[in-house]
C-alpha cells in the first residue's frame, strides 16, 4: 500500500501551480503578439472599401452628458455580398 500524505503532495504542488500559471500566461502573451502581428498584415495588405451610410437614427435624449450619439446603418459590398452593419458614434 503507498503511503501518500500531505508532506509528499506539497511539495509537488508547489512547483506544479506556478509551472501551470507561467504556461498560461505565456499562452495569453503568445496569443497577444500573434493577433496584433495579424491585425498589422491586415492594415497594411487591407483593400479599400467603398462604404455607403444607409441612415442615420439619432437619440432621442440628447441632452445626457452633452454629448449627441446616433446609431449609423453602413452597407458596404464585398465580392458579391452585400454586407449591412450598425455603429453607434459619440460626437
Amino acid at each position: 500500500m503507498i503511503d501518500v500524505s500531505l508532506s509528499y503532495i506539497l511539495p509537488k504542488l508547489a512547483w506544479i501551480i506556478p509551472c501551470c500559471l507561467m504556461i498560461f500566461i505565456f499562452y495569453i502573451a503568445a496569443r497577444s503578439f500573434i493577433d496584433t502581428r495579424k491585425d498589422r498584415d491586415i492594415m497594411r495588405t487591407g483593400f479599400e472599401m467603398d462604404a455607403q451610410v444607409v441612415s442615420i437614427k439619432y437619440d432621442d435624449r440628447q441632452r445626457i452628458n452633452n454629448h449627441f450619439s446616433a446609431v449609423l446603418t453602413v452597407s458596404y459590398l464585398v465580392g458579391n455580398t452585400t454586407f449591412n452593419s450598425s455603429r453607434g458614434i459619440v460626437f
